[in-house]
């Protein structure tokens, strides 16, 4: 099974992936991800992008999980819950 972690980041935005992507990495590694950070797919606000660099990810991939900028991994410890076949989840945990 394939699968694949994505993510962007825009403009002061990129700042906060630099601190947060070797915590993507390091997960990625651990649990059998692939990584990609995506780049500018469209002339609209950034959030946009998300939706062409999600639709190329879930042609490509068997799972796709999209980790916002903004997030950072502090316990990779654990994987994510297996997803049932065809199934659209969120999962949401702040601290």
């Amino acid at each position: 099974m394939s699968r694949v972690i994505v993510t962007y980041a825009a403009g002061a935005h990129e700042e906060l992936l630099e601190v947060a992507l070797p915590s993507y990495a390091a997960f990625a590694r651990k649990h059998g991800y692939d990584l990609v950070v995506g780049e500018k797919k469209c002339d609209l606000p950034p959030a946009w992008n998300k939706i062409p660099l999600l639709l190329v990810a879930l042609d490509r991939y068997d799972e796709v999980v999209w980790f916002d900028c903004d997030l950072v991994v502090t316990d990779s410890s654990e994987d994510f819950p297996p997803l049932r076949e065809g199934a659209i989840h969120a999962m949401v945990r702040h601290f």
